[in-house]
């Protein structure tokens, strides 16, 4: 038996409210799907860039943590 036919019979024996969820995550599956192709490169669609994928580097002064001379006043 195949999927299509299992999917039939399957399908038929739920309540209407049932099929429409049924349908609404068959539609998110083909969609997803679908965004997962677009996003491999296979179209100018851009992506979403990941945190940390950037090359820059940043460099920290070596006082960094050394007391602010503006706030020497409050510093006992």
């Amino acid at each position: 038996m195949s999927y299509q036919d299992i999917l039939m019979r399957e399908s038929a024996t739920l309540p209407e409210y049932m099929k429409r969820e049924l349908l609404d995550f068959l539609l998110f599956l083909k969609d997803r799907e679908k965004r997962a192709f677009l996003l491999e490169g296979k179209s100018d669609v851009k992506r979403k860039p990941k945190f940390g994928c950037e090359d820059i580097k940043i460099k920290i002064a070596p006082d960094f943590d050394a007391p602010l001379d503006d706030f020497k006043d409050y510093l006992v």
